[in-house]
């Protein structure tokens, strides 16, 4: 006979972003699914399956947009599932410990197996990859627009006359200034990284380009 179990997972979830193309970044999320030892595949399989929904945020208070949202099925063979059924070092990893001192045959017997048959030795896993783009409008219209206007004012040193150096270096210092403050907002609103993500680079760039001109 054949059955359907449906069910319901809520919980806080994890995941390494990728800051490079900040604010214009796209992420992938995974949220894999497996199925407990006792039923292996010859017992139960999972169906993968996604659907993207919009974001469930107040309107006006989401960063992320879902764009779409992938389902695939795989499995773990009996030393992939048993390596990471013994991390950490509650009950049940002990009697995972225990459970591998025992001849091949008993330790499918004693997790529920029953035989040696493949679908015996696997379990399944189901993971579900959803993939967000940020959405970038508050950083194009209030930070990648403004800096570019300030760059644009700068140009306008080269029309001061090279005797008036006072007026020159002042216009090119207010620029450089303001870019300044821009650049710290920019770090103040992302995380610490070991590299330059987009925005960071586009900020320098600026800052460079004022010090030409001037």
């Amino acid at each position: 006979s054949f059955g359907l179990h449906m069910y319901r997972v809520r919980g806080t979830f994890f995941a390494s972003f990728d800051f490079h193309g900040f604010p214009y970044d796209w992420q992938k999320l995974d949220v894999t699914v497996q199925l407990p030892y006792t039923l292996p595949m010859r017992k139960a399989r999972l169906v993968a399956r996604a659907e993207a929904r919009p974001w469930l945020a107040s309107p006006g208070t989401s960063i992320w947009d879902v764009a779409c949202a992938t389902a695939r099925n795989s499995f773990l063979d009996y030393a992939n599932f048993t390596s990471i059924m013994m991390r950490g070092n509650g009950p049940f990893a002990r009697w995972v410990g225990a459970l591998l001192s025992l001849p091949p045959a008993e330790q499918f017997v004693e997790m529920g197996g029953g035989d040696l048959h493949p679908d015996n030795q696997r379990w399944g896993t189901a993971t579900l990859s959803i993939h967000v783009a940020r959405i970038s409008n508050f950083y194009t219209w209030n930070f990648v627009l403004i800096i570019a206007l300030l760059v644009f004012a700068s140009f306008f040193s080269v029309l001061v006359p090279p005797a008036s150096l006072d007026a020159r270096l002042g216009l090119t210092l207010t620029v450089i200034l303001g870019l300044n403050v821009f650049q710290i907002v920019v770090i103040d609103n992302t995380p610490a990284t070991g590299y330059l993500s987009n925005m960071h680079s586009y900020c320098l760039f600026s800052t460079v380009l004022v010090w030409a001109v001037a």
